[in-house]
């Protein structure tokens, strides 16, 4: 039986949701996290990875794709809200 994901997704205002993600005790471990999912989801898609990356459909190429922004947008906008970021 799946281990059952305690998130919980709370609608702050129109075009804004907060997911909740328990078990990180702070911002940092989160976007650690993130950053390492990232990495691992390049691995894939770089040196002899490539080569299957592309041998992928369209929709598959752009979805990878899509993942791989959202993931880095997220870490850098989290990144830059830490009250030690620095000002760029």
């Amino acid at each position: 039986m799946r281990e059952r994901i305690l998130h919980t997704a709370v609608a702050c205002s129109p075009g804004t949701v907060t997911i909740v993600h328990p078990g990180y005790s702070a911002v940092t471990d989160y976007v650690s996290m993130r950053a390492t999912q990232l990495t691992a989801l390049l691995d894939l898609v770089h040196d002899q990875g490539l080569e299957v990356f592309v041998q992928c459909d369209d929709d598959t190429q752009r979805g990878v794709l899509w993942l791989a922004s959202t993931l880095a947008n997220e870490v850098s906008d989290l990144i830059l809200q830490q009250p030690d970021a620095p000002v760029s």
